[in-house]
């Protein structure tokens, strides 16, 4: 499932654009490629920075796929990135499976420092440590620049 950002403004400045653009043009596709590879690349970047890594199953997850004139990012298959990019409140039973799931893959580990919280029935608090809304707000003005680029092309 992707994850998707808040940042309503822009989104709706770059769909005005996006839906101005050919939806079966070579420079469309090229210009969603480039959106595309920039925001995953900040993204994996962002993960890393803030050591979001276990085993790499999200880092690999991130990509973005392409269907018309639009492009969705996000994290495809791993269905905990929304706990790391939201935060989340964990019941007793997921605290129990993520520790027993980390302990039969390599021994027991901590997660990162301040990331979960515990509370008196047992299960936690995780924090928010969120990877794609900062990744895309970083490339906002590339983003504008790249569809700006690419719709001069085609008019």
């Amino acid at each position: 499932m992707p994850i998707r950002t808040n940042a309503n403004k822009l989104i709706a400045k770059m769909v005005a654009r996006q839906e101005a653009m050919e939806p079966s043009s070579e420079a469309t596709r090229r210009a969603l490629h480039r959106i595309g590879t920039t925001v995953v690349n900040r993204a994996k970047l962002k993960v890393v920075q803030e050591r979001i890594i276990d085993q790499g199953a999200l880092l690999n997850s991130l990509r973005y796929e392409i269907s018309g004139n639009r492009v969705t990012i996000g994290s495809f298959g791993v269905r905990y990135a929304r706990f790391h990019e939201y935060g989340a409140q964990l019941p007793p039973r997921a605290v129990r499976a993520m520790f027993a799931s980390m302990r039969a893959r390599s021994g027991p580990k901590r997660a990162g420092k301040g990331v979960l919280t515990f509370n008196s029935s047992g299960g936690a608090t995780m924090k928010a440590r969120p990877f794609l809304a900062p990744a895309f707000e970083a490339e906002r003005a590339r983003i504008l620049a790249i569809i700006n680029e690419y719709s001069r092309k085609e008019a």
